[in-house]
């Protein structure tokens, strides 16, 4: 496996965003994290928001060394391992916090399976992965239904007035049911590492010239709503074009104040982070 390119591209200049990405090349890995806007009326970390806060112990929890043989497992623990952090490094006990100012966030996970041929997918929320195989065959992966769910009622929002008191009202008592275990494992990478119970999995065979695009709903907004790249030209702009060009598409696709009603857009301009792989897979004999 190799990585071809990076992006980390916040949607507001001068900050590091709320969405993070990482990879471990020789063990075979890539992941993005799309941390959850803030919502909440207490913060209970430090830095920009609470949001990157979690995303980041996300990534350095992925990041650590690990023989996985068991996926649901390995995603119990490093979610457990990164709510021991947060236990530690918040202001007031998280579990104590208002539903609404707990953090949660949205991933998308790859591995190379051992001996190549195979790739593991595992997600949570509304990250995309795109894998295209030498003939320009492509399949997709992640909940597009959510995004275009979220883009409906940011929609209604926009045609009721755009009150946004009321669109936070909505969005802390959505947060709070993403982040509470009432009625099962939270949907999301939340702080429960039950949440490992309900992940999204896939196992995807490859062959040679295989190339997995892993994404952020922030970059995937070229594809839906903005409809300036299928799928397909998605993957094949940062092939050749690298994933900066397709930040500078995206960037140019926020500019007008008016399309934010006709897209369904609660922020103008999103984070947007991704991962763009290549699988030197070879030809069995």
């Amino acid at each position: 496996m190799r990585i071809l390119d990076t992006l980390n591209s916040p949607g507001k200049s001068g900050t590091a965003g709320d969405d993070r990405y990482g990879f471990d090349e020789a063990a075979g890995r890539a992941w993005v994290i799309d941390g959850a806007t803030d919502v909440g009326d207490i913060r209970l970390f430090g830095g920009e928001s609470d949001a990157g806060w979690w995303a980041g112990a996300l990534c350095d929890a992925l990041a650590r060394p690990a023989e996985i043989n068991d996926v649901e497992a390995y995603f119990h623990d490093v979610i457990e391992a990164a709510s021991a952090r947060a236990r530690i490094e918040a202001r007031i006990d998280p579990d104590k916090a208002p539903g609404a100012s707990r953090p949660c966030a949205s991933g998308m996970w790859l591995r190379l399976r051992p001996g190549g041929g195979s790739v593991d997918l595992a997600w949570l929320g509304d990250c995309v992965a795109l894998i295209a195989d030498a003939s320009g065959g492509i399949r997709t992966f992640g909940d597009f239904e959510g995004v275009r769910d979220e883009a409906r009622a940011n929609r209604a929002w926009h045609a009721d007035g755009a009150s946004p008191a009321k669109r936070r009202e909505q969005l802390q008592a959505s947060r709070a049911a993403n982040t509470s275990s009432e009625n099962g494992p939270p949907p999301v990478f939340s702080l429960d590492p039950a949440s490992a119970r309900v992940l999204n999995r896939a196992e995807i065979d490859i062959g040679p010239g295989a190339v997995a695009l892993i994404a952020t709903d922030g970059l995937y907004r070229t594809v839906s709503p903005y409809e300036r790249f299928s799928d397909a030209a998605l993957l094949e702009a940062a092939r050749e074009h690298g994933l900066g060009h397709v930040a500078a598409e995206l960037r140019a696709l926020e500019r007008d104040p008016a399309d934010d009603a006709r897209y369904g857009r609660l922020k103008r301009s999103d984070d947007a982070c991704a991962v763009l792989v290549a699988f030197d897979v070879q030809d069995e004999d």
